[in-house]
């Protein structure tokens, strides 16, 4: 066995290098965020070379160019989620809780009426019953908050790849951007 291919595994092995990932570039038009020192700037990626990054922006300029040493972090968009779940979960709490605390408050039912509850039992229905009107409110409000799902990928990725071919075995550095 070769030795470049027992060091180059054995980088891969010990976790210094990786082997070479297309995931780790950046193709144009995906959905970046480029903070820079005067802040973030959101688009889409039209061009990235050794002087800079162009990103197109829905607002604003259209094409903004960032000087690559401007560059602080560059995250790529995973796509967009929303928030029914979590917004269902602080709904259903903030429904329980007020059902709880307003058949504590109401107190027993006298004994003379038809129909009675103690404080603990309307508690225990009011919360579970506003509980349930609160975890809908509150799926409904989550569903129409949506953010996108960032991933910061280095702006100067150095990989090492190790390539085997039958008879020949080899260690390569890629620089891209």
């Amino acid at each position: 066995m070769s030795p470049y291919l027992i060091a180059g595994l054995s980088l891969v092995w010990l976790g210094l290098a990786r082997p070479s990932s297309s995931q780790e570039r950046v193709a144009p038009g995906t959905r970046v965020r480029v903070t820079t020192d005067s802040g973030p700037i959101v688009g889409s990626l039209v061009k990235a070379d050794s002087t800079g990054l162009w990103v197109s922006r829905s607002s604003g300029p259209l094409n903004v160019f960032v000087p690559r040493r401007s560059v602080k972090t560059l995250e790529v968009s995973l796509g967009t989620r929303n928030h029914t779940g979590k917004g269902a979960l602080v709904g259903f709490l903030i429904g329980a809780g007020s059902g709880v605390i307003g058949g504590l408050a109401s107190g027993d039912d006298p004994p003379t009426s038809f129909v009675r509850f103690s404080a603990g039992d309307k508690a225990a229905l009011l919360g579970v019953l506003f509980g349930g009107v609160g975890a809908g409110f509150g799926a409904l409000v989550g569903s129409g908050m949506t953010d996108d799902d960032w991933h910061e990928v280095s702006p100067s990725t150095v990989r090492l790849s190790v390539r085997v071919a039958p008879g020949r075995a080899g260690l390569g550095v890629a620089i891209s951007f």
